[in-house]
């Protein structure tokens, strides 16, 4: 392995640190007690805070973008949640005034209702089936 400073930046042939590595050398770094004999980046000649601080400087922007971008899918991925639940609820009220206008024709339909005392019952029936539509729906079945 060799590694050398040509323009101002370090060329190495060395294998690039992986995140845990990068990590571990920054654990070497946080008291100085430790030495650099056990780090990862001791084989730097320029030293291994410089090297180190470089891709921890790369990890930590790596790690911004990825933070960025989930944050990004997770804003997605709530508007669409929103919008699957503003279509249930516009279904679900559909179909609840559906069955409230079958409810009505069915007794409309029926023989047995059609009798002259039957009469208010239906309008009573009715108006209580009108307004636990509107109770279940928050608007008028219509």
């Amino acid at each position: 392995m060799s590694v050398s400073l040509v323009d101002g930046h370090i060329d190495s042939d060395a294998p690039r640190m992986t995140d845990n590595e990068i990590i571990k050398a920054l654990e070497c770094h946080k008291n100085e007690t430790n030495s650099c004999i056990v780090c990862p980046y001791s084989y730097s000649m320029r030293g291994c805070s410089l090297t180190m601080a470089s891709d921890a400087l790369d990890l930590i922007n790596r790690q911004k973008a990825e933070i960025e971008r989930l944050q990004e899918v997770t804003e997605n991925l709530q508007y669409e949640y929103d919008l699957m639940r503003q279509e249930k609820a516009v279904v679900e009220a559909e179909a609840i005034k559906e069955f409230a206008e079958r409810l009505k024709d069915y007794y409309i339909k029926d023989k047995r209702y059609k009798r002259p005392h039957a009469s208010t019952m239906i309008i009573f029936l009715f108006d209580l089936i009108d307004k636990l539509v509107k109770e279940m729906v928050g608007a008028e079945s219509g």
